[in-house]
């Protein structure tokens, strides 16, 4: 019997969920048929149903290449010590999967991706509300950047979130 690494394991699903994203490209989401997956991501059928043999396993897949790819970005960006610095970094870095997700109404992958990022984890019941509230302004963050087509650079995205930010504590409503 053959044994998996969970390093090769790891790869073998980021680069299924990469076929995924590929034939987003040019089919639809609903049109997608694992055959066209497993044969886009050059790995078995078997395979594709080891790693992601349910209902969801296409929205399963891309999730999982959205993960790795932000640890990855994560080891390539030493430089950048802080989480929302590291995570806005990725989304602008993959805004053309964003976009594909927002327009195969799959923003439930990339929600679930920033729960796992910003989520509380299993042992921080002690502010989940606090957890739950940055994953929420990060969902709400990205709609908007997606609606904008990514036209703001992420420091012109700063600017306005402190200006917003500022005038809502000064209770007040944003004009921009």
């Amino acid at each position: 019997m053959k044994k998996y690494t969970e390093e090769g394991s790891d790869y073998i699903r980021a680069v299924i969920g990469g076929a995924v994203f590929a034939l987003l490209e040019n089919t639809n989401y609903d049109a997608i048929k694992v055959v066209d997956i497993y044969r886009k991501a050059a790995v078995g059928k078997t395979t594709f149903y080891r790693y992601f043999g349910n209902k969801d396993g296409k929205k399963d897949a891309m999730f999982f290449n959205l993960k790795e790819g932000f640890l990855e970005f994560c080891r390539n960006h030493p430089e950048l010590e802080q989480i929302d610095d590291r995570f806005g970094g990725y989304i602008w870095e993959e805004k053309e999967k964003m976009k594909l997700l927002s327009r195969e109404n799959c923003m439930d992958v990339l929600d679930k991706l920033i729960l796992s990022v910003y989520g509380p984890k299993d042992d921080q019941n002690d502010n989940i509300y606090f957890h739950y509230m940055g994953a929420g302004l990060w969902m709400g963050l990205i709609r908007a950047v997606i609606q904008n087509d990514f036209c703001d650079e992420p420091q012109v995205i700063r600017e306005k979130l402190a200006i917003g930010f500022t005038q809502l504590f000064q209770n007040q409503t944003p004009h921009n």
